[in-house]
């Protein structure tokens, strides 16, 4: 039963992106150990990292959980010599804390894998006190380390100073200058002129058809006004021109009469 499990817990612990070969881990005094299935929780090569053992559940914060019951915290050992100045989560790293392999065992205040203060030991009686420290929530935050940074759990009173570490980046400072118009908005304002442009090339093309088509109805002389605009007369017609006929010298006077539409009668 062992033999099947334990290649399964390797599997589990390879999945989380740990790597379970013999590893070399320093401890506080900076002594080193090897261990044979101890595994690092920083999945990128060469960056620095904690070290867990094969069984245990790395945690972003830096720390190892137990899987068995109860659940225990523990602060580990580290990849690089040298810490707890630089490197990994420097906590709980006192003498008076710490077990034949520079481990200690630590308990969160608010129960969780990723509480804000811990206390170093099994019980959380510092809890609320000065003795509390603060612990990041992430401390792989990049691939790489700088010599000169470290990632320390602070006390939680006075104001905590947690400086980042174990390739945690600085969050940015804020810029005094600003930054202009978001994408966003630039794009509502091109999409707000465009729509703009296209209503009033809209009202544009109305008139100039409407005043093309009254043009149309003036010269065909269909086009009539109407009560709510005024009446707008049509071109005026020309009469045609009077007729006029001669009698004939040698018939009598006879009268004749103009058709309907004509306007003058004449007698020869």
């Amino acid at each position: 039963m062992r033999r099947r499990l334990f290649p399964l817990l390797l599997s589990i612990s390879h999945l989380l992106g740990a790597s379970a070969d013999d590893v070399t881990c320093y401890k506080p005094d900076r002594t080193s150990r090897t261990f044979n299935g101890t595994i690092l929780c920083n999945s990128v090569d060469g960056a620095v990292s904690m070290c867990c053992g094969w069984n245990d559940i790395c945690l972003q914060n830096g720390l190892c959980k137990t899987k068995i019951e109860p659940t225990n915290y523990w602060r580990n050992m580290c990849s690089i010599s040298s810490w707890p100045e630089v490197g990994c989560l420097n906590a709980c790293t006192d003498e008076t804390q710490i077990d034949e392999f520079g481990n200690a065992v630590m308990t969160p205040c608010d129960g969780t894998d990723y509480s804000e203060t811990w206390c170093c030991g099994a019980s959380n009686e510092c809890c609320g006190t000065d003795a509390a420290i603060t612990v990041p929530a992430n401390i792989y935050v990049s691939p790489s380390l700088s010599p000169s940074s470290s990632t320390s759990a602070s006390p939680t009173s006075p104001p905590p100073s947690t400086s980042s570490g174990s390739g945690a980046e600085p969050s940015p400072e804020p810029s005094s200058e600003s930054s202009g118009l978001s994408t966003g908005a630039k794009a509502g304002i091109g999409v707000g002129v465009a729509a703009g442009v296209i209503v009033v090339l809209g009202f544009f093309a109305f008139f100039v058809i409407q005043r093309r088509r009254k043009k149309a109805a003036i010269a065909s002389g269909t086009f009539g006004g109407s009560a709510g605009l005024g009446a707008v007369p049509g071109v005026p017609q020309e009469l045609g021109q009077t007729a006029v006929y001669e009698k004939p010298a040698d018939k009598p006077n006879t009268r004749y009469e103009l058709p309907a539409e004509q306007s003058t009668v004449a007698d020869r």
